[in-house]
């Protein structure tokens, strides 16, 4: 993009080495979305694996204001957060938590204006389980 030759920035790789990524697939469950987190943006934001479709598959429509349990697990328990779906950060407050989808089309918790993955100590690969909220 600047003029450099390609092999500048790196060594060739021959196609026949390169190898499929294996994401992990959400499991739709009858009342909740199995995930876990794909990666950590630079604001905090947890990206998750699964689209909104998978997540209505598992709890039924999603209308901003929908009031879920996310439960965030490690290898040390758990945290769990009452949140809503939402479609803008500007709908909540901030600091406020919020489930949306990302500009990916993905699924994706996070605090507005705050660090979600600092507050709750969650990182790439933590397991994730997202229901209808019994509140």
């Amino acid at each position: 993009a600047m003029g450099a030759p390609f092999e500048s920035v790196g060594s060739v790789i021959p196609a026949e080495d390169l190898v499929a990524l294996d994401f992990p697939a959400p499991i739709i469950a009858e009342g909740a979305l199995e995930t876990s987190v794909a990666y950590v943006d630079p604001f905090g934001n947890l990206r998750l694996f699964g689209t909104p479709e998978d997540l209505a598959s598992a709890i039924g429509p999603l209308v901003p204001g929908r009031l879920l349990s996310v439960e965030f697990r490690d290898g040390a328990g758990g945290t769990l957060e009452t949140v809503p779906w939402t479609r803008t950060f500007g709908d909540r407050p901030i600091l406020s938590a919020l489930l949306y989808q990302d500009s990916s089309g993905w699924l994706a918790f996070a605090d507005n204006q705050g660090h979600a993955a600092g507050r709750l100590g969650a990182e790439s690969g933590h397991r994730v389980r997202i229901e209808a909220s019994p509140a």
